[in-house]
């Protein structure tokens, strides 16, 4: 006696009677025949590449360099790295040291011993403190310069005079101490070295820190900001994500896998793949290079979420095919090659996804769209061949109880009421979609798009916690250097250049994000008060000639570091500005207004010249958003040019991008609404996200089209809801969670792929089970079974 259906199983009904074997593509049930029946030989040659891999990986290391993050083959950058070679670095080590006892003369001989003892360092080219900043005096009708240190140490009431003199002097003022007296600044200029490992900042902080140690300084009182810091928090992300997130990834996966299906062998089949696909995917990458950045340290986790979606689509489609009643080898088959085409044009949408990540203008960023494609590719030729062995070795599964699977319940609670509101509301599916996306589309335009570098680690970082203590307490660390070059030996030191030098600092200083600016016309101006007659003391020097003397009366008091802003020909100067803010492309424009004003102030015939690695980076940021807006239409018409080939029609294909752009407009809309400037790295995980979720689309659409060869329209919808819906939503959620420990990162992009990327999932999981199908359901699609190329095209 047959049973009813409400008398069936719960996973017996509404199963679909699945196609014949010939339905599948006939290459590739061919391979998979070819696989099932060589499969020690297969077996045999994925463990050599694997070992390959393996070899290839114990290679590698965490580090990059900063023109290799940022900075391809930039003249920009190169000039920059020359002028600092000139000049001064503006890659500051800023310390900030919280003394209580600052203005004592124990503490000034401390200073000065560390600075000796930091000159010595093999990284540092030169230190500033407060105990050997340069103390100009007339003393007898003689200039005189003497560290501050020479003085304070006399006793303690001239230790506080000292330390008054700091604060108030206009060329050192809160750059070295704070307006409460008891914190100070110690500038330490690295040498130059574009090349320099981030690793090396280590091993660099840690004799920096010995040194301040030997001194009584503990690393509790110590608050260190500055590009380098920058670095030496990156290199702590990375051994953070590769540590700590890529087993906390795995674990969520395989328990996630054990909950869908209840069994082990779902979980060794999906994990065993996947965890191949990554030792290959890194293999590759440490054999192009084996410096492993901040970028390349997430890539394991990422490939491992995308290759067990692959092999959980094989492994629900080899379940229904053997409670259809197919024997296993037959089951693998049909499977394998039915759902293996799909995962074939899913795959490539994603490496689509991933390798438009390569028109942004950054090496690093290009070698992981290349890893990154290369290992979906990877991950599917493992999936298709791997997992039917796998399943062929293991026990035939028998059907478990849906109502013992609470996961696999909601799971098809999912598909049916999706299925059931796209049926009954077809018309208002599609109105609620459209409002809601323009709601989004108005949240979108109001999007800002700002990098502040510092802003990428979490608050509580170190990096975090010491740049907020300095801008509170001291100027900021973030520097903008104009150069002036003058055409002929000694022209730099006219009195309409310095006068125009000091009229632009005087109106950039007024800039709100602008705290200090220093030239050598402070120098002068400072040398010019003690000697000139009190009349004219607040006036700068009348001519060349007593520009030269002064520069000349400096060099031979004994003073110290005039390099830093003049050069030796006295034919270009430089001026230093000191923001509090590390906006990079905030910085970049307060740099270029001041080069404008520079040109507008200073006499023609003078070059201007303006730098900074941070203002280089707000113009590389001009350049990532230009190539991000070009990946993202590189992904769409490509991914639609994928969708076309898999549906045979150009039409639908373009109209099967419709709820895929959705899930990208809620994004827009979400952080216009919520957060209206986002880091530029947001664009990248858009990128990304486009390129995963259109896999679910393609699966629905693939699985409908072969339904409506047997059937008609309304029953090739249910039964494709019947076939792929679960599979749909058990990958969506699968991922969004596979993604979701990436939020525990200590680096913003990696921190994005572990909340805006699985909303971004689920927002698409979304338009995919209620938006496509009333798009179905109103006849937007034709879904028809003939080719794009007809076969005598094709003959």
């Amino acid at each position: 006696m047959t049973a009813s259906p409400e008398q069936q199983h719960p996973e017996q009904q509404q199963q679909p009677s699945l196609p014949p074997p010939n339905r599948a593509p006939r290459w590739l049930i061919a391979y998979l025949r070819w696989v099932l029946g060589h499969r020690l030989w297969v077996i045999g040659l994925l463990l050599f590449v694997s070992a390959l891999a393996a070899m290839s990986v114990s290679q590698g290391v965490l580090s990059t360099a900063l023109a290799k993050l940022f900075f391809a083959d930039n003249p920009r950058y190169d000039r920059h790295q020359a002028l600092s070679k000139r000049f001064a670095n503006d890659e500051i080590v800023a310390v900030a040291l919280d003394e209580p006892q600052l203005a004592t003369p124990e503490v000034f001989r401390r200073l000065h011993r560390l600075t000796v003892k930091l000159e010595k360092l093999p990284w540092v080219r030169r230190v500033q403190a407060i105990s050997d900043l340069q103390r100009i005096r007339n003393e007898g009708d003689t200039l005189t310069t003497r560290a501050y240190h020479e003085l304070a140490t006399r006793s303690k009431d001239a230790a506080q005079r000292a330390l008054k003199e700091i604060r108030q002097d206009p060329l050192y003022g809160r750059v070295f101490v704070s307006a409460d007296g008891r914190t100070t600044a110690l500038l330490i200029e690295p040498k130059v070295d574009p090349d320099r490992p981030v690793e090396l900042w280590e091993s660099n902080f840690e004799l920096l820190y010995d040194a301040f140690a030997s001194e009584g300084f503990g690393r509790e009182r110590l608050y260190i900001a500055g590009g380098p810091a920058h670095l030496h928090q990156m290199i702590r992300s990375s051994r953070t994500n590769l540590l700590t997130l890529f087993p906390l990834v795995a674990l969520v996966l395989m328990i996630l896998v054990f909950g869908l299906f209840r069994g082990l062998w779902p979980m060794v089949v999906t994990m065993a793949t996947a965890l191949i696909s990554v030792l290959w995917t890194m293999g590759l990458s440490i054999a192009m290079d084996p410096k492993i950045s901040v970028l390349i340290s997430v890539v394991p986790a990422v490939m491992l979420v995308v290759a067990v979606s692959d092999n959980i689509h094989i492994a629900s489609a080899y379940l229904l095919e053997l409670r259809a009643g197919r024997p296993k080898k037959e089951a693998l088959l049909v499977s394998g090659a039915e759902v293996g085409l799909a995962c074939l044009y899913t795959s490539l949408t994603t490496l689509l996804g991933f390798a438009s990540l390569a028109f942004m203008p950054a090496p690093l960023i290009r070698h992981m769209a290349l890893i990154l494609a290369f290992g979906v590719s990877v991950a599917l030729l493992i999936s298709v061949t791997l997992t039917p062995i796998l399943l062929s070795w293991m026990k035939t599964p028998r059907p478990r109880p849906a109502e013992r699977r609470l996961l696999l319940q909601l799971v098809d609670g999912i598909s049916k009421a999706s299925s059931r509101v796209s049926h009954a509301w077809p018309r208002a599916v599609v109105l609620f979609f459209a409002v809601l996306l323009g709601l989004a589309a108005w949240g979108a335009s109001k999007v800002t798009v700002e990098t502040d570098l510092s802003k990428r680690y979490p608050a509580h970082t170190p990096l975090r916690v010491a740049e907020r203590f300095v801008s509170e307490k001291l100027a900021g660390v973030n520097f903008i250097d104009l150069y002036l070059e003058a055409p002929n030996p000694g022209d730099v030191l006219d009195p309409r250049i310095f006068s125009a030098v000091s009229e632009l600092q005087q109106r950039m200083v007024r800039h709100e994000s602008v705290d200090a600016t220093l030239s050598v016309v402070d120098l002068v101006r400072s040398m010019h008060r003690q000697l000139a007659p009190p009349s004219l003391r607040e006036k700068l020097p009348p001519s060349r000639e007593a520009n030269e003397q002064y520069v000349l009366l400096f060099e031979s008091a004994g003073g110290r570091h005039l390099t830093r802003f003049l050069d030796f020909e006295r034919r270009r100067l430089r001026i230093s500005l000191q923001l509090n803010g590390y906006g990079v492309r905030h910085t970049a424009r307060i740099g270029h207004e001041a080069e404008r004003l520079a040109r507008e102030l200073l006499p023609a015939g003078i070059k201007v010249e303006v730098s900074g690695l941070s203002l280089l980076l707000g113009d590389w940021l001009e350049e990532v958003i230009r190539g991000q807006r070009q990946g993202l239409l590189f992904a769409f018409l490509t991914i639609a040019l994928v969708i076309s080939l898999a549906l045979f029609s150009w039409r639908d294909g373009l109209l099967a991008m419709l709820p895929n752009a959705a899930p990208l407009v809620l994004l827009g809309g979400v952080l216009g609404w919520f957060w209206p400037v986002v880091d530029s790295d947001t664009m990248m995980v858009a990128i990304i996200a486009i390129g995963i979720a259109v896999d679910d689309t393609i699966h629905f659409l693939t699985r409908l089209r072969i339904e409506k060869m047997t059937t008609s329209h309304a029953e090739a919808l249910e039964r494709t809801f019947a076939f792929s819906g679960r599979a749909i939503v058990m990958t969506t959620l699968l991922l969004a969670l596979g993604f979701i420990p990436l939020a525990a990162g200590t680096y913003y992009t990696v921190q994005m792929m572990g909340t805006l990327l699985p909303f971004t999932l689920l927002c698409a999981l979304a338009t995919d089970l209620l938006l496509l199908p009333a798009m179905v359901r109103l006849g937007w699609f034709k879904l028809d079974a003939a080719p794009l190329v007809p076969d005598s095209a094709r003959e």
